[in-house]
């Protein structure tokens, strides 16, 4: 093993070259070259780290974020500014229901919900409890989306929303036609209260007509090793 390598693994970390490895990064652009979509709905933005390694994939294909955080909504707004390929849409969540919600908003900004945390997420991950709340707007992403959608577009969908993701691939139905790759996080532990797991979103998923693409082995519990979440990436068959 090469010294720089063994002194990575004695902090940590490891090296890896992106384009061979199976990181999330490098599988977003492994399926964004092989699936060449034309429009990327991100959805679940944060701060826009998604977003930078969709618009740095190969391709000429438009980028907009949703993202219900006011505090996130405006770093990724502004981080987006002077780019014509990323457009933000306005402050809001998407569901499969238009409507007003309540958010929670996490220590850490990319752990906040529409829904309740449970224990288990806490006993994983104590930096992710909930500090506050905020309301939004709720729409469903075949009505709100429609607008920067056009009719020949090849939709990617990324869906990172803390145990609603099947509340948004349900909103999504009436442009699932158009979408030709997802990459969608779920769980395999009830981490958020009544969110659905992976055992139901997968195999749902691969009716509409995807197959899988590829994993990206997210979040653990340090304690047991246990997998709690994990990015899954589909491609339309």
């Amino acid at each position: 093993m090469k010294l720089r390598r063994r002194i990575a693994w004695a902090l940590g970390y490891d090296l890896l070259r992106i384009r061979r490895s199976s990181s999330a990064e490098a599988l977003t652009r492994q399926l964004i070259a092989k699936a060449r979509p034309s429009l990327v709905f991100d959805v679940g933005g944060n701060e826009g780290q998604f977003a930078h390694d969709a618009l740095t994939s190969p391709g000429q294909h438009r980028v907009v974020s949703f993202e219900p955080l006011s505090q996130a909504h405006a770093i990724i707004e502004a981080g987006a500014k002077g780019n014509a390929r990323w457009q933000i849409a306005p402050r809001c969540a998407i569901g499969d229901e238009k409507g007003t919600s309540k958010i929670n908003i996490s220590g850490f900004s990319g752990a906040s919900s529409l829904r309740d945390m449970n224990e288990t997420n806490l006993k994983a991950a104590p930096d992710t409890a909930y500090c506050g709340e905020e309301s939004v707007d709720v729409f469903r992403l075949d009505d709100i989306g429609r607008a920067y959608i056009k009719p020949d577009d090849r939709i990617y969908l990324k869906v990172d929303t803390q145990g609603f993701e099947k509340n948004v691939i349900d909103g999504a139905s009436g442009i699932m036609p158009q979408v030709i790759a997802m990459q969608i996080e779920v769980a395999f532990v009830e981490l958020y209260n009544g969110e659905t797991l992976a055992f139901d979103i997968i195999p749902e998923v691969l009716l509409q007509g995807f197959s899988i693409f590829g994993f990206f082995n997210g979040f653990r519990d340090k304690a047991t090793g246990r997998l709690l979440q994990a990015d899954v990436y589909f491609i339309r068959t």
